[in-house]
């Protein structure tokens, strides 16, 4: 049975939004929760996701498409008994983008007839690392408040608001510098002394000594046996 990956519902007064972009292909796997495709109209970015595990098929949309609320852009079925799904497609989040220029942070569309914000809070410093979707301040109206989020991992720079101070939209209030986050690797000392503590690495033994320790063993037991021999021999004689 086939499952209907649609667009959600839009924001009111938007008759239409764009696909932004696409992270999936045509056959591949995918499983519950996986991001499919962004859908981005002038106020928001919105994320798709997989309500169900199964293989992409009937895939109707490329980026840059225009689609409305509720449109089916795509089809998720079961998996077919031997059935070998294609790859992955590479992902395309702007993390991973090979461009390091700065990206500015601007305050979104304000709602009509709100000539301006406030900067209510703001959550990071300059400086600071942060992540995609991670939250960097908020800006409040009479009407609404908007989170404004990072739209990559980064370092923030150019900080230029404050608590309280008043914005216009698109403004541009800050930037950041795109920037991968890696997991530096342990150095080999250090793994090899833990794998050691756990019983994993093979102990160095000093054979030179463990070899002296195995001829001085043998040997006492030679001579014992010989000295018995011959006093059960001397005793005999002279018993005789």
């Amino acid at each position: 049975m086939h499952s209907d990956v649609v667009i959600p519902h839009l924001p009111e007064a938007v008759p239409q939004a764009e696909i932004a972009d696409i992270y999936v292909n045509q056959g591949q796997q995918v499983k519950v929760g996986d991001h499919l495709f962004d859908v981005e109209t002038d106020k928001v970015v919105l994320e798709v996701v997989a309500d169900v595990t199964g293989i992409i098929d009937e895939f109707n949309i490329s980026q840059g498409d225009s689609v409305t609320s509720g449109q089916v852009v795509m089809k998720i079925r079961p998996q077919r008994d031997g059935e070998v799904p294609v790859e992955a497609k590479n992902s395309v989040y702007p993390e991973q983008r090979e461009n390091t220029d700065p990206l500015d942070v601007v305050v979104p569309i304000l709602p009509e007839s709100v000539a301006h914000g406030v900067i209510s809070t703001i959550h990071v410093h300059p400086g600071q690392q942060v992540q995609r979707e991670q939250c960097l301040f908020d800006v409040e109206t009479d009407k609404v408040v908007l989170e404004v989020v990072a739209e990559t991992n980064g370092i923030v720079s150019d900080f230029t608001i404050a608590p309280g101070h008043w914005v216009n939209s698109g403004q541009v209030v800050m930037q950041l510098m795109p920037q991968m986050f890696e997991t530096s690797p342990e150095p080999a000392g250090q793994i090899q002394q833990v794998a050691a503590m756990k019983g994993e690495a093979n102990p160095v033994v000093n054979t030179q000594e463990s070899a002296g320790k195995g001829v001085f063993t043998a040997g006492s037991l030679l001579f014992g046996i010989i000295g018995l021999v011959l006093g059960v021999l001397v005793t005999a004689v002279l018993l005789g």
